[in-house]
């Protein structure tokens, strides 16, 4: 990547003219337990040249552990466990005037992984979902767990738990 723009704090741009590498793997893997369940495995590595105005984690894991199968006639179904985990990094910083996350290196996350509950289901041409998202807040904040909330930026914690639900 060259020519890179990015804010140096909330309000001024600046670009970055140097040549900036960037390198990503990523793996996936369904791996069948039994007739209906189902875990599905997403690795995802990322290196990115230290001198960069950007930061990412370097690893990413989504792992789903899923119930799924087509029931009775019409009826297609999966739930289950979602977990998705981030190592700690540096997050960019967020200026709420501008509306603009800004390159920062002080500020290192700590995040717990990510739990969610799941159910899709699909009847004929019906399709639905029921979603309880963030359950890793429902335990209480400690110096082995961390923060109740994950937090997207310093000072702005991610939602709690959410309940979604969807029809189309």
């Amino acid at each position: 990547i060259q020519n890179y723009n990015y804010f140096i704090n909330g309000f001024q741009p600046i670009v970055y003219g140097s040549l900036m590498s960037y390198l990503r793997g990523q793996v996936e893997h369904k791996i069948k337990i039994s007739k209906h369940w189902n875990w599905y495995d997403q690795v995802t590595v990322q290196l990115l040249d230290p001198n960069a105005p950007v930061h990412v984690p370097l690893l990413l894991t989504r792992q789903r552990l899923a119930f799924e199968g087509n029931f009775y006639k019409n009826l297609e179904l999966s739930t289950g466990l979602e977990f998705i985990y981030h190592t700690n990094y540096k997050v960019d910083a967020y200026m709420p005037f501008t509306s603009q996350f800004y390159y920062q290196n002080s500020y290192t996350t700590q995040n717990r992984p990510t739990a969610n509950a799941f159910l899709h289901f699909m009847i004929k041409r019906f399709k639905g979902y029921i979603r309880l998202e963030n359950l890793n807040t429902l335990l209480p904040s400690s110096k082995t767990f961390g923060n109740t909330y994950n937090f997207t930026t310093q000072h702005y914690p991610s939602t709690g738990m959410w309940f979604r639900v969807g029809i189309w």
